[in-house]
């Protein structure tokens, strides 16, 4: 595995990202490439040496803002030392641009080009060219330019204003720098500004003192600070003799500029079947191994002739019309590749006035260039660990498949797969795990896909298909029972067979008409039909339903009323009493919270709990549910108990014990009378955050119950991980007594594990005398249910207490 791998992550999950990551590190510049949110995702070798990072310099996930603060840090930015905060802001500034290009000199003398580009996507590109040779040669080009004997003038090419002059051409028409560079070719014209400057024929010029002098220019096309631009020698004509000598020199000075050019600079002869007349050396190094010595061919000498005559068609459309045109090609390269070439094409005159008869062009190889822009358009529509669309990609799909449903009479679905307890893999066998489960789970819903069907991974262990050409709900409901069949079979994992459970959801686009909304509404509907699925039975598929619509909207209603509901008052408690079995006195009462609504009236604590948790409302409700428990139960007559049920959403939110000791203190309740209720949907194995809560309570004195004991799949691991004070036994087993011998088997059997262990048991539920009288002779310590008494308001509670104990049995 080579380095990029590693610091690659997982992007070598396919041998595709693998060939990616080699490309990379085979290119001469260093690339780094950062996602939408900033965070860095890889990068190649030669943007480690370029900055000469040591080993774990750089972190995938590393966002984009720390990265160039280490850099800083590091020294080897000269530029930043002294300055670290403000050169940091510049760089993230620039990286924030869609395109941004500047250069810095390193602690070693060397010069570095930084290139940010922004994909259509949102990742960041960043390339890293060092460019110390190049400046090298700029420094070498102005030395030749600015001691040049010969004076020199730089033009731009279209509006023949002034760029720059060397000394000895300020010296010889007498202005200073800023003066002549506020001019244009006119302003020099002894014969008006008519009078253009010609190449390769004598030249009048005025002076800045009004003299004349006649020169001779001599210009050629170059490009200067990124623009086209004419470079001309002027030649004083009472020193022709020596000038001409200084024209050769400066010809060659010319020449050497263009073979500086790292780009392939080429002109053909198109007077002379197209032959090239000029190929500098980046050029001759390049094609040296393909096609020999270029100058003196045509492209029919050296390219396939459908490549010829490609160029061919370019080179007579440049002539004909006049003006550039750019574009690509492919050739064949060595061992049988193929390269893109980019190509840009200008038609140039042999003499002033006459007829185009050459076409210079600058082509460069983009092969690795593209190739890496598809890979890096692909990993950004394409899930990395399923080899399925993504999110993004799918919206795209889902659009064109309506699009097309529209054009012709034909149905569509959208199922909306969701696994089922999938966290628990990841859980109990690990994310590497999980992360192999959910590829082969997508190589198996792909493996089900007919025709023109396709299915994407929406994100976790989310997937959906789009389903075409359906003819009506059976056509859906056929493929779910499908795929749930296909989730019947075991998954390979890991030398190990797995198997996962799936829930799905139907929504279908009618054949007659567009579904109004589009991809957004469908999904919607999927997501719907999804969640009625799980609410029934999971492993099952559900079609949308129109009413479905509407509870989703009464939901919304009511989740908007809850939002101000607690600031509004509208919350009170009632309390349901527990008994002690033995002497059947009331040993404490149990917090349930009712949502007193104005319209609505009291609200069922099972509408809206859920939605309490979804939204995170249950946090300040819980809190409040806590302190006023604590409160009320402090004014009681007798000191009993009350218990409190503490939700998983807010057992997990920081600041929990807290709120805990908040309300004992505020109310001066004993800790001991105060009773915390938790369910197994608080993960308590491998857990030691939570288990370290649980343990802060019990040393307080605080007693922490189980409750619905018996539901879950990990009770008994949950009462071998804490010692709960107290087993409370879920209603479904009491309500089985009297007719399931197994529910009383279950009950004796867990009365005796509480006792061996040392926990105290209460059951819920109990409404007969039987049920009462058959759990005391189990020696179940304690019970609550309607047989005792309902839930009441707060108000009832010190008259129950005050009243002798009612005998039941």
């Amino acid at each position: 595995m080579s380095q990029t791998d590693r610091r690659a992550g997982d992007m070598t999950a396919t041998p595709e990202n693998g060939a990616l990551l080699d490309a990379l590190d085979a290119l001469p510049e260093g690339i780094a490439v950062f996602d939408a949110a900033g965070r860095l995702l890889f990068w190649n070798s030669r943007y480690v040496e370029i900055y000469a990072h040591p080993p774990g310099f750089l972190r995938v996930g590393m966002a984009f803002d720390a990265v160039v603060r280490r850099v800083a840090a590091s020294g080897r930015v000269p530029d930043a030392v002294g300055r670290e905060d403000e050169w940091v802001a510049e760089r993230v500034r620039h990286q924030g641009m869609p395109d941004s290009v500047f250069e810095h000199r390193l602690d070693d003398g060397r010069w570095i080009r930084v290139e940010e580009k922004r994909t259509r996507n949102g990742l960041t590109v960043g390339i890293r060219v060092d460019i110390t040779d190049l400046k090298r040669r700029e420094a070498s080009f102005r030395l030749l330019f600015d001691s040049n004997p010969v004076p020199i003038l730089v033009r731009d090419r279209d509006s023949f204003r002034f760029l720059a002059a060397n000394d000895a051409a300020l010296k010889l028409f007498g202005y200073g720098r800023a003066a002549l560079l506020r001019m244009e070719v006119a302003d020099l014209c002894a014969a008006g500004r008519s009078m253009p400057m010609p190449d390769g024929a004598p030249w009048r010029s005025l002076r800045a003192d009004g003299s004349f002098v006649d020169l001779l220019p001599c210009s050629s096309d170059f490009v200067h600070a990124g623009r086209p631009a004419v470079i001309t020698a002027l030649v004083d004509m009472t020193e022709l003799q020596r000038g001409r000598d200084d024209l050769d020199r400066t010809r060659a000075f010319l020449d050497s500029v263009i073979d500086t050019i790292p780009s392939i600079v080429f002109a053909k002869d198109m007077q002379d079947g197209g032959r090239y007349v000029l190929f500098n050396r980046a050029g001759e190094l390049q094609a040296a191994g393909e096609f020999g010595r270029m100058v003196g061919r045509t492209d029919a000498d050296i390219f396939p002739p459908d490549v010829a005559a490609l160029l061919a068609a370019r080179d007579a459309e440049v002539m004909r019309s006049g003006a550039s045109c750019e574009y690509e090609f492919t050739t064949p390269g060595r061992n049988g590749s193929r390269r893109t070439i980019q190509t840009r094409k200008v038609p140039i005159a042999g003499r002033p006035g006459e007829p185009s008869r050459y076409v210079l062009g600058v082509a460069e190889d983009v092969t690795e260039r593209r190739e890496m822009e598809r890979r890096l358009d692909r990993a950004a529509r394409f899930d990395d660990l399923t080899g399925l669309p993504n999110r993004s990609s799918f919206a795209g799909i889902l659009g064109q498949a309506l699009a097309a449903r529209r054009a012709a009479p034909q149905g569509l679905a959208l199922l909306l797969i969701d696994l089922d307890d999938f966290r628990v893999f990841n859980d109990a066998l690990g994310h590497a795990v999980g992360d192999a489960l959910l590829k082969a789970v997508g190589e198996r819903l792909a493996a089900e896909m007919r025709g023109a069907d396709g299915v994407a991974r929406l994100g976790a262990d989310e997937f959906v298909v789009v389903q075409s050409a359906v003819g009506g709900p059976a056509d859906a409901e056929s493929l779910a029972a499908r795929l749930l069949d296909s989730f019947r079979r075991p998954f390979p994992v890991g030398g190990q067979e797995l198997m996962v459970g799936a829930t799905i959801g139907i929504a279908l686009a009618p054949s007659e008409a567009a579904a109004e909304g589009g991809a957004d509404l469908l999904l919607r509907h999927a997501e719907l039909a999804l969640q009625r699925a799980k609410a029934v039975s999971r492993g099952t598929f559900h079609a949308f339903e129109p009413q479905m619509d509407e509870e989703a909207r009464r939901r919304r209603a009511l989740e908007q009323d809850l939002r101000g509901a607690l600031e509004r008052g509208e919350f009170e408690l009632h309390y349901q009493p527990q008994v002690d079995l033995a002497t059947e006195a009331v040993s404490g009462f149990e917090a349930l919270v009712r949502w007193r609504h104005p319209v609505r009236g009291l609200v069922d604590p099972g509408a809206f709990i859920a939605v309490a948790e979804e939204t995170g409302l249950i946090v300040p409700l819980g809190a409040w549910v806590l302190a006023s428990a604590c409160a009320e139960a402090a004014s009681w007559p007798v000191p009993v108990r009350v218990a409190v049920n503490l939700s998983p959403v807010q057992f997990i939110t920081p600041g929990l014990p807290e709120a805990v000791a908040t309300a004992l203190a505020a109310s001066g309740l004993p800790a001991a009378r105060l009773e915390l209720e938790i369910t197994e949907s608080v993960r308590l194995i491998d857990n030691d955050t939570n288990l370290a809560v649980l343990h802060a309570f019990r040393d307080a004195g605080i007693q922490v119950a189980l409750d619905d004991f018996g539901t879950g799949f990990a009770s008994l691991s949950y009462l071998r991980a804490f010692p709960f004070s107290k087993i409370k036994v879920d209603r479904s087993f009491v309500a089985g007594i009297g007719r399931d011998e197994g529910c009383l088997a279950i009950l004796r059997a867990t009365t005796r594990l509480a006792r061996d262990l040392g926990m105290d048991t209460i059951a819920e539920g109990i409404e007969t005398p039987l049920q009462f009288l058959q759990l005391r002779g189990l020696g179940c310590a304690e019970g609550q249910g309607y047989l005792f008494g309902r839930p009441m308001p707060a108000g009832e509670v010190p008259a129950l207490l005050k009243a002798e104990p009612r005998r039941v049995g």
